[in-house]
């Protein structure tokens, strides 16, 4: 049982949803501590942890910074290790003020059920964030492509230069062009909205709510303002000006930095993958769960 101090708010999604823009969004109301992945809660003790996403101990060590505390990673390693990630989290929300949210967003949590019930030792409000699967899927597609050139600018290595090239070729030409990655990422979105589905509807309602990235960007004050009223927050000037909320740390691996070019909220990004995709695509599992979750 979580102390009665800080709040733990849980966003839970499939990757590029828009869960980096959520947080940034969280994060600008002066309450909030919005940092980037943290992944913590995907093992059972600080110390796997940080051998297995040593990357996401910059997070760690920005909340820490935030909450006035020694943030530097040997100081989290002697004042964390040998603890369970649920303990880690119940040492934040101790350190948070009462009158404080931690907002932790990783996607990859909810992968795997033994994490959501590790997350749930710690009784959160969460933030179901849904995204048309066809908007997932062209938002993965682009950042596969982004990662290949970016490895590529940043090698000087001739062989691994021509290794991304064909990787990057081969995607384009057999993996876009044929359905294959289609597929394989309509079905992951499906798997994991089932699952969260499946686990929050296990709650009663007062512990969750759905919010979708549409409607999100479409009229943000309009969610907003029902998003603060499940939190108990004030909506915050600031919380529509997303790209100053970003937390330094932000880079590859713990979130979207497409996100540091949102001065407001854009509506038009909402439907760029209508340029690229038809629902026809879309198969009837697909459609059936878009149905049942509300998806326009």
């Amino acid at each position: 049982m979580v102390q009665s101090c800080g709040r733990l708010i849980m966003i839970l999604s499939t990757e590029r949803s828009g869960s980096t823009l959520l947080a940034a969004i969280l994060g600008g109301n002066k309450r909030v501590v919005a940092p980037p992945e943290m992944h913590v809660l995907r093992y059972a003790d600080f110390s796997a942890w940080r051998q297995a996403k040593p990357e996401a101990v910059s997070s760690l060590s920005w909340v820490m910074n935030v909450l006035g505390e020694p943030s530097s990673p040997q100081e989290l390693d002697n004042r964390f290790g040998g603890l369970t990630t649920e303990d880690v989290y119940r040492e934040l929300l101790k350190l948070c003020g009462s009158d404080q949210l931690l907002v932790d967003k990783t996607p990859a949590y909810a992968r795997k059920d033994d994490v959501l019930e590790r997350i749930e030792k710690l009784e959160p409000f969460y933030i179901w964030l849904v995204r048309h699967p066809l908007a997932v899927l062209a938002s993965s597609q682009d950042r596969r492509i982004q990662r290949y050139t970016e490895e590529r600018n940043n090698t000087t290595n001739l062989a691994l230069k021509v290794k991304l090239d064909l990787r990057r070729a081969l995607d384009r030409v057999w993996r876009f062009r044929y359905g294959h990655y289609r597929r394989e990422k309509l079905r992951y979105w499906c798997d994991i909205n089932v699952r969260i589905d499946a686990f929050l509807t296990a709650l009663s309602e007062e512990r969750f709510i759905r919010i979708h990235y549409e409607k999100l960007v479409r009229a943000p004050e309009e969610q907003l303002d029902r998003l603060c009223a499940a939190l108990g927050l004030d909506l915050e000037p600031s919380m529509l000006n997303p790209g100053s909320n970003v937390p330094e740390p932000l880079a590859w691996g713990l979130g979207s930095e497409k996100v540091r070019a949102h001065s407001s909220i854009n509506p038009q990004i909402a439907d760029r993958w209508k340029n690229r995709f038809d629902e026809s695509l879309l198969d009837k599992q697909t459609l059936k769960i878009m149905e049942r979750l509300g998806v326009e």
